[in-house]
């Protein structure tokens, strides 16, 4: 987060919002865990805003995929059950529940982060809310590269919620190319990131 953004405002808790569900492995909810993890060994509370599948019957019915077989992690905050959706040339697993709705806003009462921080936010439903009803400065990470039907369709249905944005990132330079016209700018391009072993 670039420190223009973050200047001289006093940052101690930071939620970060992903629309997918945390129990299927994929590259946003993977990049969201370890974006929380790197900003709690900073001594910076984070907290995960994602769906939740539990291992049950419903969830073997609704998904053909396997769940993920560690266990929720304590610094996640699950909002409810997702279905798979065809997106971008691969699966998604976008959480739709209506349930989930109030528990996003509560939770984004209870929590009141010091900034919102929300992936894919064109995304429905979570995404949109999330950035609609926030009370605290948000910050988007754009994803998809060369999504040539989401983002014009995002800015059709959802154009009001763009001016809530304080802050741009895409991961690579094709995600920010396809995103500027649609989500605005200016962007900041930073790279999906791995963790590095201490020496």
């Amino acid at each position: 987060m670039g420190s223009d953004f973050v200047g001289m405002r006093r940052v101690t808790k930071v939620g970060i919002l992903v629309p997918f569900s945390w129990s299927f492995r994929g590259g946003v909810v993977v990049h969201a865990g370890r974006q929380a993890e790197a900003l709690l060994t900073m001594g910076i509370e984070a907290r995960l805003l994602a769906g939740y599948d539990p291992p049950d019957a419903l969830t073997r019915l609704i998904h053909a995929r396997r769940t993920r077989e560690d266990p929720l992690p304590p610094y996640a905050i699950p909002l409810g059950r997702s279905v798979p959706v065809p997106a971008n040339g691969s699966v998604a697993c976008i959480v739709l529940a209506p349930s989930a709705v109030g528990r996003l806003q509560r939770a984004l009462e209870r929590e009141s982060f010091d900034i919102l921080h929300v992936h894919d936010p064109f995304a429905p439903v979570l995404s949109v809310l999330a950035l609609a009803v926030a009370s605290c400065p948000t910050v988007v990470t754009c994803h998809a590269g060369s999504s040539r039907r989401l983002y014009p369709l995002g800015r059709r249905l959802f154009g009001p919620i763009l001016p809530r944005i304080d802050y741009r990132i895409a991961v690579s330079e094709e995600a920010r190319i396809s995103a500027e016209s649609y989500v605005g700018r200016p962007f900041e391009v930073i790279p999906n990131g791995s963790p590095c072993p201490r020496a």
